[in-house]
């Protein structure tokens, strides 16, 4: 009874993992996904923290699907390239009589050129980010007039007092994103007149939902989250990992505040298919699978990108160490909060040279990579803002240096005048170590090229 009473007058919150996993979904699990959320449109709202994460991470969710194409496309031609390379090393019309790999090659050459001929077909399709974006305007028509209001500043920085002694108590939510601050350089923003700290994002999250609950007098709310961190979930481990629910601290905390008598919290699977029993939802089981599949590997991909940030900000304290022996003599100044990540200062000729360090694991990403940020580099030197600027790449070992380096100098990239690079090793296992340096192993310039 008490189910049936959530779902025919509950409130339900959306966060932003639920609004950026519709450019992740397939066409008709999104479809059916809006269906669902339009038929309890008078009872959606989403905390102004939940609209601001979705409006800043848009685009790099769209970028990041559209983006798939070429990894596809380079593993593929990679593959392509490699086989033939170690078929031809073999010499085997020379050295064997029987082995023939031309008809192999020829018929994989050909699936190889129609599935990339329907890749690029799809791709032609695909959202990016200077197109006009339908989704978005779903979302707007949607939600319109069901977003809250933000903060002041002065409300902001009461949390953010609050949320230093909550952390250190692990008083949920949001202590586990309390290490967000060491691992990315924009975890401080500013938006509308008010400073940000991206570690207190779910922390500022909850208060709006209590503030909101509390102002409308809501009695029970539903949460729509596909965050699964324990600083969320109650998740009992007897036998392997459940979520049973909402911490208890937080229906404890909101029903204080609030008076809200209940409070529970579902990911976008539980959403879809807990519809189809209360709404009478029509809801395809394969729709519910390719929703949890996608919320599953968001969160895999978030809990990378954090092991990723913790990695580059030893690779960037790695190449520090390596400057300030290198350039003993001048000042270097850290650039913490923009571009580039280093800035080393002549005061004798006036020169300042720029150095952007980027975290390298895959070879065949660095051409990507070079090719995004180099003509941002020759950007600042046309500016008169860097007088050289040189991108340092760097590797966890000398096969992936190697490898990086092949990589460069085949696609033969031309690099615009002063816009150096730079490959190397770091050893990143100890963020502790405050000595551990960069070794450089290969330079570029555009007279190398």
């Amino acid at each position: 009874m008490e189910f049936q009473e959530i779902w025919q007058s509950a409130t339900f919150v959306l966060d932003a993992n639920i609004l950026l996993n519709m450019y992740r979904y397939p066409e008709e699990a999104r479809r059916q996904l809006f269906t669902v959320l339009q038929s309890i449109a008078p009872r959606l709202w989403v905390p102004y923290q939940a609209a601001l994460e979705f409006q800043r991470n848009r685009l790099t969710v769209i970028a990041e699907q559209k983006k798939r194409f070429s990894d596809v496309r380079e593993v593929i031609k990679s593959y392509r390239t490699g086989m033939i390379s170690e078929l031809e090393k073999l010499q085997l019309k020379k050295r064997h009589s029987s082995i023939q790999t031309d008809e192999l090659v020829s018929a994989l050459h050909q699936k190889i050129t129609d599935f990339l001929a329907n890749l690029d077909q799809l791709e032609a399709t695909q959202l990016s980010v200077t197109d006009s974006d339908p989704i978005r305007e779903q979302l707007d028509q949607l939600l319109k007039e069901k977003v809250g209001e933000s903060f002041s500043q002065e409300e902001i920085t009461k949390i953010y007092q609050e949320g230093e002694i909550r952390f250190k108590s692990d008083i949920p939510p949001g202590y586990k994103d309390q290490k967000k601050e060491t691992e990315s350089k924009s975890d401080i923003f500013s938006y509308g007149g008010v400073i940000y700290q991206r570690k207190y994002g779910d922390l500022v999250l909850w208060k709006q939902i209590i503030n909101k609950a509390s102002q409308d007098s809501i009695q029970s709310i539903v949460f729509l989250t596909d965050d699964e961190k324990e600083d969320w979930w109650w998740i009992n481990d007897s036998q392997g990992k459940n979520k049973i629910g909402p911490r208890p601290e937080l229906v404890n905390e909101i029903s204080r505040a609030a008076g809200t008598k209940l409070f529970y919290m579902y990911n976008s699977e539980q959403f879809l298919k807990y519809s189809k029993e209360f709404l009478n939802t029509n809801v395809t089981d394969e729709s519910i699978s390719q929703v949890r599949e996608v919320a599953r590997e968001s969160v895999r991909a978030s809990f990378g990108h954090l092991a990723f940030r913790r990695l580059e900000f030893v690779a960037e304290k790695c190449v520090l160490v390596w400057l300030k022996k290198h350039y003993a003599n001048l000042s270097i100044l850290e650039n913490e909060r923009g571009f580039p990540d280093f800035i080393v200062c002549d005061p004798e000729s006036e020169k300042k040279l720029g150095f952007e360090v980027r975290l390298v694991r895959d070879p065949l990403h660095a051409g990507f990579i070079l090719r995004d940020k180099k003509y941002r580099g020759y950007y600042e030197i046309k500016e008169g803002s860097l007088d050289e600027i040189t991108f340092v790449f760097v590797t966890q070992d000398e096969e992936t240096a190697s490898k990086t380096i092949q990589i460069i100098r085949r696609n033969n990239s031309q690099l615009p005048p002063c816009v150096n690079l730079i490959i190397g090793v770091a050893n990143l296992e100890n963020e502790d170590d405050l000595t551990a340096e960069f070794y450089p192993l290969a330079e570029f310039n555009r007279d190398v090229f």
